[in-house]
């Protein structure tokens, strides 16, 4: 009992150390509800969505995070580097200062879906 105890504690203790590590930080950008993805027709009634962009270092940290290469974004023409992790977009500007994201969220089925299509 002593053991389960003290195990215990040692993770309530913990607990709060860790989530120190991670410091929040304020989020820039805007979103948007809409019906549907962008560019999504149906017959049926579609999901309602919520569009969310990010701007600012919210966009860049998760520019950065992004596990897969960049390349250059055919739609903007601009020398604009995109990244696309399934519907997860982040694209960083051709003098590397400016950064946005794009995502939706389905609110019925809470997924993630395409905020934003060339």
């Amino acid at each position: 009992m002593k053991n389960l105890l003290f195990a215990f504690f040692v993770i309530l203790f913990s607990i709060p150390a860790v989530a120190e590590e991670e410091k929040t930080k304020p989020l820039t950008g805007e979103y948007y509800f809409a019906q549907g993805e962008p560019m999504e027709e149906s017959d049926k009634p579609l999901n309602p969505n919520m569009r969310i962009h990010l701007t600012g270092t919210a966009a860049e940290d998760l520019y950065k995070k992004l596990q897969v290469k960049g390349v250059r974004d055919v739609c903007l023409d601009d020398g604009t580097i995109t990244k696309q992790a399934q519907n997860i977009q982040c694209s960083v500007s051709s003098n590397g200062t400016t950064y946005s994201c794009w995502f939706g969220i389905d609110l019925k089925t809470q997924k993630i879906k395409n905020g934003i299509i060339c």
